[in-house]
């Protein structure tokens, strides 16, 4: 086995202990690294593929026909190093370290779900047209985003042309880049257009939702390959890493400089109506029937005295104004139980029966007298 290039650098390093490596696998299994577990015998490099931080089923064959893996548990002493190596990736180049290739070849969502997979500490780079979004990940979860001249974040998962490419990175690599993404100032704007929206918090699933369904719909990219399955077995602690998918509660900053943020595209995904009559937003005058006491209504406004609306108000409220002074009385009566129940009324149709019944009873006595 050949030693680990000079261009990788390791994610996680350590003495194996006395009672050997199983005791260290959690903590190279948070690495959530895929790549390989490299240690030393006797001088000679050995190595171990992890995926996702877990020792892979599939290990290369040694000449000799040893097991790395047997050989790395037997250990009680030595030190180890922990490199993270990108999985292969159709049409693009790069090593281990570095992938880079062409939007007009792989979706932007396939290249992320790729990193996520990879568990990658590193960032994705997208380009197209001078604009440029970096996606930053730690264990394969996506922590920051900063885009420079992109107005909304979902145009990005969108994008059919331009470049990106995959950088691995150590850890505190990725810690280093965060805090600069989010200590660099906001270019200087002119005090006519709106201030920047520096950074917000945006919901994890609110951007995997938004980057699947924001797919080109014209192509798809080529195939991913798949990785290697974790090993399982009595030797081995069972995994203790979260599981895969986003929590509900994560959120990712986003970070916008070079132009105006499209916040709508972040906090609202409603679709709104807009109407160009201004008596849309008139609140109508409550009128329930059978209420027992109305409201006193305000005292009418004459639309035309200056004095009925206030001074440097809108066209808002001037048509609210001529609404309340034209309104007829009579569209805003409410209709109440006494209306129905007049106790004038009521004499009346009594009246009324009586004469028809003295009526009736005068017809039937002038009748002759039945043989």
């Amino acid at each position: 086995m050949t030693a680990p290039d000079a261009a990788e650098i390791a994610v996680l390093q350590g003495e194996i202990p006395a009672e050997g490596i199983v005791s260290l696998l959690t903590e190279i299994e948070a690495s959530c690294a895929t790549g390989a577990l490299v240690f030393e015998v006797d001088g000679e490099p050995w190595e171990v593929v992890l995926v996702a931080g877990q020792i892979a089923t599939d290990q290369p064959e040694r000449a000799d026909g040893e097991d790395a893996f047997e050989r790395l548990l037997e250990l009680r002493a030595g030190t180890y190093w922990v490199y993270q190596r990108l999985p292969p990736l159709p049409v693009s180049s790069g090593g281990a370290t570095r992938r880079e290739g062409s939007l007009a070849v792989h979706v932007p969502a396939d290249l992320m779900n790729y990193c996520e997979r990879a568990g990658l500490s590193g960032q994705l780079t997208f380009e197209a047209k001078g604009q440029r979004a970096e996606i930053l990940y730690e264990g394969g979860e996506l922590s920051t985003i900063r885009l420079d001249g992109v107005e909304d974040l979902n145009d990005v998962f969108a994008w059919e042309e331009g470049s990106f490419r995959v950088d691995a990175k150590t850890l505190a690599d990725v810690a280093s880049t965060k805090l600069l993404h989010e200590s660099l100032p906001a270019p200087p704007r002119p005090a006519s257009e709106p201030p920047l929206l520096g950074i917000v918090e945006v919901a994890l699933a609110s951007i995997l939702r938004e980057r699947e369904e924001r797919r080109p719909g014209s192509r798809t990219g080529p195939l991913m390959p798949s990785l290697p399955l974790p090993r399982a077995g009595d030797t081995l602690p069972p995994p203790t890493h979260r599981p895969r998918g986003p929590r509900r509660d994560a959120t990712v900053k986003v970070i916008y400089l070079g132009g105006a943020p499209a916040a709508r595209g972040l906090t609202d995904t409603s679709t709104r109506h807009v109407r160009d009559d201004v008596t849309a937003e008139m609140v109508l005058p409550e009128a329930t029937r059978g209420r027992m006491t109305p409201e006193p209504s305000p005292p009418r406004k004459n639309i035309a005295a200056p004095k009925g609306v206030r001074e440097g108000g809108g066209s808002g409220e001037i048509a609210m104004a001529a609404a309340d002074a034209t309104t007829p009385d009579g569209m805003l009566h409410v209709n109440k139980p006494e209306d129905d129940f007049s106790p004038g009324t009521t004499l009346l149709w009594i009246l009324v029966v009586l004469v028809v019944a003295v009526a009736m009873l005068a017809l039937l006595a002038q009748l002759p007298p039945l043989e």
